[in-house]
């Protein structure tokens, strides 16, 4: 909108709002509702479009055919509440993240922050500002071994001299490469009361049969029936050395973003 045109608009909402004091309908609530999201007041557009919602009625009466019908332009008006309640989240998550970034530059964000800065970015589709992936005990560094899974982790910590850690030894821990997120493989019984400095828990997700593309509860029973291939065409898990593919995509629960795979997550009683 041009500057010229800004005057003309102030007047007409002006105008708008001296009239709906009077003659409040649905109609008037809605033109000055639009009028303000082209003035970009979206709080005073959102109370408009309510207070014209507030105004309506399921049904109307159609004086033509004197049948009764859905009020339609109920229907607009609740979209354009949806609509402005939409943008004036998007606009106080952008102040939201302006101010976290501030602090980030600052030095001056907590964790929790932090966590919400990423999670706002992945909301709106924006470049995340990750964290560094720490331990969830000690908050110290994280290594990889080469005989884990791709983005599994452990604490860099020696574990000798006195410098310890429980999550020296840690297994099915991973980190996120997107997000810096670290969590668990939850392959078994999830444990009831979860300890504060532990990762949080993700359960893998089901893998497809590369053959079938169906999803696979029990592999032993799979590669006997599937319709697309023979038990010889599945190969030997390296850890179980049973038939199947029983590695399972990790997906992090904050960014989505695929953090790694399990090993093995097979359940089944050997």
């Amino acid at each position: 909108m041009s500057r010229h045109d800004r005057p003309s608009l102030d007047r007409r909402i002006t105008d708008l709002l001296r009239l709906s004091e009077s003659e409040p309908t649905p109609e008037l609530f809605l033109e000055l509702g639009q009028l303000c999201l082209r003035g970009d007041d979206l709080d005073r557009a959102l109370a408009a479009f309510t207070q014209g919602l507030e105004t309506t009625r399921g049904v109307v009466l159609d004086l033509a055919s004197g049948e009764v019908e859905l009020d339609s332009l109920r229907e607009e008006l609740r979209a354009e509440v949806n609509q402005a309640a939409a943008l004036l989240a998007v606009r106080d998550q952008t102040l939201e993240r302006q101010r976290l970034l501030g602090a980030l530059e600052g030095a001056d964000l907590t964790p929790e922050e932090h966590d919400a800065l990423i999670r706002i970015e992945v909301e709106l589709g924006l470049s995340i500002h990750a964290e560094e992936a720490a331990c969830p005990a000690c908050s110290g560094p994280l290594t990889q071994t080469p005989d884990c899974p791709v983005g599994s982790v452990r604490c860099a910590r020696t574990g000798q001299e006195g410098d310890l850690c429980r999550h020296v030894d840690a297994t099915n821990m991973y980190a996120c490469s997107t997000c810096g997120q670290v969590l668990r493989a939850w392959l078994a019984r999830r444990p009831r009361v979860l300890d504060p400095h532990e990762a949080p828990m993700v359960r893998p997700e089901r893998t497809r049969c590369p053959h079938c593309n169906g999803r696979v509860a029990d592999w032993t029973q799979h590669y006997n029936s599937c319709p697309q291939a023979p038990p010889g065409h599945f190969p030997r898990c390296d850890v179980c050395r049973q038939r199947g593919f029983h590695r399972r995509p990790l997906h992090c629960p904050r960014c989505t973003s695929l953090v790694g795979e399990t090993l093995c997550a097979e359940r089944r009683r050997r």
